[in-house]
Parts: structure tokens; sequence; C-alpha cells
């Protein structure tokens, strides 16, 4: 008869972590080996048996799990026939009662390959449910289940392992990383073929009618579907139970764990020194970006310059019918206007409001506190141009404003020579020196510049004319 965890430590069922901590304390002093010298063995195993029950107790999960399945776990009763043969199935199949009883720490504390060892009593169970599992798929017409050969019991042990459905769980010297993780990937992952006919309720021959018949389906589908559930949660949950307790684990994964910290460590140091030759290359030769072209790419761009460059191209805007032949022009900061030749840009300079408007803009500089640099006079210029404005405003108020091209400048000086006033003069009065000596003129004296001198010559001009 087995022995309930709490009754192994002597505490209740609803015991704390901290209580169990404790009553494990007592019970493994009481019963180490090392206490009890006289009945080594006896110790060993009932010292086995409290590890076993504290281990359990102790996960939450484990624990749950023991409580949930605890009658079934300790039930010693089992009849290997009444559960082999169930319902209309003529296949062996284990019941979830007995894969509950090896949910029992106990029955793994020997850690061999001996007939009771840890290794053997696992191997057995699993070797035991892949023979069900192909008999069934294979009972069943389930496909690709006929070329599997799990299901022969005598000759299991010296198949290959390619014939097999499921792996197997090995020995104390299978490798971690050749066998024991596979098996627990693929066995991680079970799930049954089995149709659990056997839990059904009703016989469809006993169905009077069709209704009556699609409700006992209904029904029987619902108690197979729990059934299949059941069972595929338990393997699954035994695979977990195993696979903490396997030794082969831990040792294997830290082992991987290395491998796979030495392999980065060695991509690492791998990455240094290529690294350390691109810096090496880079100080003798830097590629330029346009090295580093296709053709392809270098044909995109030279057709992309082509047609930047076309005849068509925003480039022309300002190209003349003579190709390359450069074009001069006269701006005016101080008025904003520009000017096609040095004649018209002159003559704008002349005029009486480009003065005003370099006065003005004096002014303004003067006015901040600024020197313009054309201002080579005192502060009397103030007073001068504020009376040199009045007067310049008073004169303009009929004339036209000037405007940016030649007619309008032409037109100014046309509307300036007819605000001039009348002359009259007598022919008679008019005294025509005919001994001008020529050689009195001096031509190197300058000609006159001033507004108001232009506008002399120009009446006389007009008066000559008159008179001829």
């Amino acid at each position: 008869m087995k022995t309930c965890y709490y009754e192994l430590l002597e505490v209740s069922s609803t015991a704390t972590d901290t209580e169990l901590k404790k009553a494990y304390r007592k019970k493994a002093l009481q019963l180490h080996p090392d206490k009890n010298p006289d009945n080594i063995e006896e110790a060993n195993h009932q010292f086995s048996l409290i590890s076993a029950a504290y281990e359990v107790l102790s996960d939450p999960q484990e624990r749950a799990w023991y409580d949930t399945h605890k009658s079934s776990i300790l039930n010693d009763n089992y009849n290997d026939d009444d559960d082999n043969f169930e319902g209309e199935s003529y296949l062996p199949s284990i019941s979830i009662d007995e894969i509950y009883r090896y949910f029992d720490p106990g029955m793994y504390t020997v850690m061999n390959d001996s007939m009771s060892g840890f290794y053997s009593v696992v191997s057995r169970f699993f070797e035991r449910i892949a023979q069900e599992e192909v008999s069934h798929g294979k009972y069943g017409n389930v496909s690709g289940y006929e070329k599997f050969k799990d299901d022969d019991v005598m000759n299991v042990n010296v198949i290959d392992e390619g014939m097999l459905k499921y792996p197997r769980f090995g020995n104390s010297g299978s490798g971690y990383v050749e066998k024991v993780r596979e098996f627990y990937n693929v066995w991680g992952n079970f799930s049954t073929v089995k149709s659990f006919n056997w839990k059904d309720e009703y016989r469809y021959s006993y169905a009077p009618d069709r209704r009556t018949r699609r409700m006992m389906e209904r029904e029987n589908k619902k108690l197979r579907d729990d059934a299949r559930k059941e069972y595929n949660e338990a393997i699954k949950k035994f695979v977990g139970f195993i696979k903490k307790r396997d030794p082969r684990v831990k040792a294997g994964q830290l082992e991987l764990n290395k491998s796979i910290k030495k392999k980065q460590l060695e991509e690492y140091q791998n990455q240094i020194r290529s690294s350390r030759l691109e810096k090496l290359k880079k100080s003798d030769f830097e590629e330029q970006d346009w090295q580093k072209l296709t053709p392809e790419e270098l044909e995109d761009m030279e057709q992309l310059l082509q047609d930047e460059y076309d005849e068509d191209s925003e480039f022309d805007e300002y190209e003349t019918d003579e190709g390359d032949e450069e074009i001069h022009e006269f701006e005016c900061i101080v008025c904003d206007k520009v000017f096609k030749n040095e004649l018209m840009f002159k003559n704008h300079e002349e005029s009486k409001k480009h003065k005003k408007n370099v006065r003005q803009l004096q002014w303004e500089m003067k006015q901040e506190g600024i020197e313009l640099g054309i201002d080579k006079h005192g502060d009397n210029d103030l007073s001068e141009f504020e009376t040199a404005e009045s007067e310049f405003n008073s004169e303009v108020e009929l004339s036209e404003p000037e405007s940016d091209d030649e007619e309008d400048q032409e037109k100014e000086e046309i509307e300036e020579v007819v605000d001039e006033p009348e002359i009259s003069l007598d022919v008679e009065d008019l005294e025509v020196d005919d001994e001008i000596d020529e050689d009195s003129v001096d031509s190197s004296s300058p000609l006159p510049t001033s507004g108001k001198q232009a506008q002399q010559d120009d009446t006389e001009i007009q008066t000559m004319m008159m008179i001829g």
C-alpha cells in the first residue's frame, strides 16, 4: 500500500510552504543514512520517499496535480485485464488511472539502468504508449501508420529508429543533443490517435428513430472528446514530470549553453578580426563613392545629366542665339532698376528722381546714425536736403513717374524741356560773331553735367531750330 505524501511528512493537506519545509528538515535528520548506520538500506529507502514527497508538494503545480489525482495515484487495486479490453475495443489501452500511478516519485529513487532503475521504468512506460498508438493507428486506418514498427514489442529494442513513430527514452549514456532533447520535443507535443469508442454510453442499435440516434451520437462524441483530451493532458503532464527529474536534461543543458557561448565567442572574435582587416585595407586605399557604382547605375546617371542639360533644360533660360555671348546689365541699387546699356544708366544717374532717391537714402541713414560713405559733408546737408526735397516735390507734381524703359526716360526729358518758360527773342537782336576763333575753345574743358545747364542748352537748341 502506497503512503500519502502528507502522511510521510506528517503534515496536513492544508500545510503552508513554511510548514512543509520544517517538516521535511525534521524527517530528513531522523531518516538520513548517516543517522541510521545499523539499517542503511531501509534508511536510504525512507529518505528517498520523503525527498520525493517534499519535491512534489513544494511545487505548486505538482501539488495541485497530486491533490486532484491522489486517489488514482495511491490506488493499488488495479486489474490489467479490466482496462486492457474496455468497451468494444479489442486493442489494449492504458487507462488514465494507471498513468496517474506513474506520478509517484518513489518509483524513481534509483537513478541507474537497472530493471528497477529510473531509465528502465520510464523506458517501459513510453514503449507501451508508443506500441498502443501505432496499433490503434493501424486499426483505425490512420494514414502513414502502416509503415511504423513501434507495435513490434518483441523486437522494438533492435529495430532501426527510422522505422519508429516515437523516439526511445534511452539510458543514462544517451546524449542530450542527439537523443534526449528530441525525445522531449516529440513527446511534449503528443496527441493520441485512439478513438476512445469504449467510452460510448449508448449503442446506436437501440435507437428507435433517427432523431434519437443523432442525440446518442452527440452524447457519445462528447464522451470520446473528453476522454481524448484527458488522455493527452495526462501524457504531456507525465513528460514534464519525468523531464524535471531526468539528470541528463540538466547536465545536457549546461553543456549546450557552454557550447553556444563558445560559438558566440568565436563568432565575435572573427568579427573583430574581419573589422581590423577592413580598417587596415581602408587605411591604404579609400574607395570613392562613384567607384562603388555598377555600370548600370553609371549609365542611368549619364542619362540623367544628359536630360538635365539638353536643349529644353531650364538652364537654357538665359542663353542667347549667339551661344556663350555674355550679357551685361547695369543696375541702380538705390532706385531698384536695371538698364540694358551704360548710356541709359548714366542718363538715369543724372535724373532728378535718382538724385532725390540718393538724398532720401542719405537722410534715412543719417537718421539712424549710420554713415553711407558717399556723404562727405557735414550735418548741414540735412537741412539742404529738406529744402531741395520740398522744391522738387512742387516741380514734379504734374510730371509722370519715371519708367523702367528708354521711352519713359525720353518722355521725362521732353517734359522737362516743355516745362521751361518760353523765351521770345527778336531775330534782329541776335548778333552772330563770325570771327569765332576755334582755337579759343578749350577742347579739354569738361562739358556741363548739371541738370540746369542741360536745360539751358536744350533751350538754345530749340531757339536755333525756330530761327532756322
